[in-house]
């Protein structure tokens, strides 16, 4: 911030003053949420402990990145084929929202995948069926 200010000129100063009240908001945020970094530390602690538990969650959030990576290589090919063709607008709307459609249903699976994995952990402690992420993804898809 201070370095933009020195350089001067109109961009410079005003860079300089947005990047300087950046930083106070930053500053003030920080003073402001200081309660509550025990319970962020207690949190990032569990989750840290809920990984090393059930380190299946890691492996369905690979996996769903390798399915999101090859419908994008389907997606592209199907877009680079209809872009050639005239007239086609509608398609490439649809494709764009197949695209969108897709890539939050994946998400969404990862997401039910973990949450179910944590709730079996959470509600079923010390009980904890046996592949609980393997049961939770079962029931997510």
């Amino acid at each position: 911030g201070l370095w933009l200010f020195m350089q001067g000129g109109v961009a410079g100063v005003l860079l300089g003053l947005l990047s300087l009240l950046i930083c106070g908001g930053c500053v003030l945020f920080l003073l402001f949420n200081r309660q509550r970094v025990d319970f962020s530390i207690h949190l990032l602690s569990t989750v840290a402990e809920l990984v090393r538990a059930f380190p299946a969650t890691i492996y369905v959030a690979v996996g769903a990145l390798a399915v999101q990576l090859g419908w994008i290589f389907v997606w592209t090919a199907a877009v680079s084929y209809t872009s050639q063709l005239k007239g086609e607008m509608t398609v490439m709307v649809l494709l764009a929202l197949a695209f969108v459609w897709t890539s939050q249903c994946i998400k969404a699976v990862v997401h039910a995948t973990v949450a179910g994995t944590v709730g079996s952990w959470y509600f079923l402690s010390p009980n904890v069926p046996r592949n609980p992420t393997s049961r939770a993804l079962r029931r997510a898809v």
